[in-house]
């Protein structure tokens, strides 16, 4: 339980259970919502967007379609033969969930990004005015507004959580195991729960 809080601490900063009460149970997320999850930084921001192209088949279709082009468009055999991933969505259940989001979203970042990009043009283009410049009052999708974007930096945090948590991973999973060995990914052999 304790390394739970602590991981909890480390994604969402003080009075993690706090935030959570007032995010739970939400169904489609509100502005005030969002605005809740971005200032929980990089980690808020990340569930933002995952929620927004899981929201949507239009977003999620056309992030497989950026993989799907990249994979077609190499010479490489192993990457021909790939099939895109989807992004993993967190929950209120498990810190875990959010390691494996933030673990994905790094490994999908640039089609991420080419799918924020994509969407905000098309978005613009179909929002136009009659002179051709975007309508005044136009108000920009929560996943192509500036302050919700994921900067450089951001990513980076991202990269620190993953590299954190994996030790936390790690842990839980030899504290949760049942000690039996079994054959584990990339040929390795071995158990959880020997402690």
């Amino acid at each position: 339980h304790t390394l739970n809080l602590s991981a909890k601490g480390i994604l969402f900063g003080h009075d993690a259970d706090a935030f959570e009460r007032r995010i739970s149970g939400a169904e489609p997320l509100t502005e005030a919502e969002h605005l809740i999850w971005r200032k929980k930084g990089p980690a808020g921001k990340l569930h933002d967007l995952v929620v927004a192209i899981r929201r949507s088949d239009l977003l999620a279709g056309r992030l497989r379609n950026n993989q799907r082009e990249a994979f077609n468009k190499s010479t490489d055999p192993k990457l021909n033969a790939r099939k895109p991933l989807d992004i993993i969505l967190d929950n209120d259940t498990r810190w875990l969930l959010q390691l494996y989001m933030i673990r994905r979203a790094l490994l999908l970042r640039d089609y991420i990004e080419r799918l924020i990009a994509h969407h905000r043009i098309d978005f613009e283009q179909q929002n136009k005015a009659k002179r051709g410049g975007p309508k005044k009052s136009l108000t920009l999708p929560f996943i192509c507004q500036p302050e919700s974007q994921l900067s450089g930096k951001d990513w980076e945090v991202g990269k620190i959580f993953t590299q954190i948590l994996s030790y936390y991973e790690a842990t839980i999973k030899m504290l949760e195991g049942d000690g039996q060995i079994r054959k584990r990914k990339r040929g390795w052999t071995g158990s959880y729960g020997n402690i």
